[in-house]
């Protein structure tokens, strides 16, 4: 991988981590309704998917590191 592609990677990693987080606040707000029990189970499978998705952003920020070399093992 090159240094282009691993700006490239990172700067969308990043960018997509922000939206993503923006999306988990809006969704967090929305917990804190009163909702009808489907609306409630909709939120909660949104909720659940925004944290599967951040952890797969987190990994493919942590491979972005790998791949670049600026991963310390202690």
């Amino acid at each position: 991988m090159t240094v282009a592609d691993e700006s490239r990677l990172f700067r969308f990693t990043i960018r997509h981590s922000v939206i993503l987080m923006v999306v988990m606040g809006v969704l967090s707000l929305l917990a804190e309704r009163d909702l009808p029990p489907a609306a409630r189970r909709e939120l909660d499978v949104a909720r659940a998917s925004a944290d599967d998705l951040l952890v797969l952003v987190n990994d493919v920020l942590d491979f972005a590191k790998i791949v670049s070399g600026k991963v310390v093992l202690d």
